[in-house]
């Protein structure tokens, strides 16, 4: 009786995850595919962090995003996902046709040759052009 009565007293007035108007927008969705494929290696909670969602919802998202095409890519056992292009599938692709059966500290080797994991310096120069102008937001609103 006492819970109940308590209970009526409380309002939910705000939730921590946009709605899903938001969400679904083009320009969401693009800022997003954009801030995996800057990054090529993006922290799962980060990511969900930026967006505002929580981290099985980027994760529903990637997967998503992997099912239309729009990137592709692997999540790893620490909670990361990589981004890969098309042209370092074709290459990992070519090297096993070439090689053909390999043990898997070959593979590893041989795609840790091929895949890119760091951004190139055009995108490191966005991402810090991007960080300049939110440190330059947050001087402003301080």
């Amino acid at each position: 009786e006492e819970f109940n009565k308590w209970k009526d007293m409380f309002t939910v007035e705000a939730e921590g995850e946009e709605d899903g108007a938001t969400a679904a927008d083009g320009s969401i969705v693009e800022k997003f595919v954009d801030y995996v494929k800057l990054r090529k290696v993006v922290n799962l909670e980060d990511l969900a962090a930026e967006f505002r969602m929580r981290t099985s919802a980027a994760v529903d998202r990637l997967e998503q995003l992997e099912k239309m095409g729009r990137i592709s890519g692997i999540f790893d056992d620490r909670g990361k996902y990589i981004y890969i292009t098309t042209e370092e599938m074709a290459e990992v692709a070519a090297w096993l046709k070439q090689k053909g059966r390999v043990n898997r500290a070959d593979l590893i080797a041989g795609c840790n040759r091929l895949i890119r994991l760091n951004p190139t310096a055009e995108d490191k120069a966005k991402l810090d052009a991007d960080a300049l102008s939110a440190a330059a937001r947050l001087a402003g609103e301080a």
